[in-house]
């Protein structure tokens, strides 16, 4: 979709997939990361120790912050790929994620 949208050429759709490929990698690492935190973090539901679970929880947020920038700065580059000409039609298209990104998912009823 960014390619057509953007109308990349050949060598910016080279360098986008390049950027595609080091974006997965660092979003499965973060990812994997965020798993273990989380199953530390649940394993502590028999302790009583708050501090144990402030600091996990602390982590987790580090964490989510590290995803956040990864995925900015991700598009910062997109946006470096893109021509002078291209320019509007990527912040259109970063103004249509924005308002993807910041939907809430429905609430579940029940348990």
């Amino acid at each position: 979709m960014v390619i057509d949208r953007l109308g990349f050429d050949g060598e910016q759709v080279k360098r986008y997939e390049a950027l595609i490929d080091l974006h997965r990698v660092a979003i499965g690492e973060k990812d994997r990361a965020l798993r273990s935190v989380r199953a530390e973090l649940f394993h502590a539901l028999g302790s009583s120790s708050t501090t144990e679970r402030d600091s996990l929880a602390h982590v987790i947020g580090e964490i989510q912050t590290a995803v956040e920038r990864i995925h900015y700065d991700h598009f910062a580059a997109v946006r470096a790929l893109c021509k002078p000409e291209q320019l509007a039609n990527f912040d259109a298209l970063a103004e249509e994620l924005s308002g993807f990104f910041g939907k809430h998912p429905p609430h579940r009823k029940g348990p």
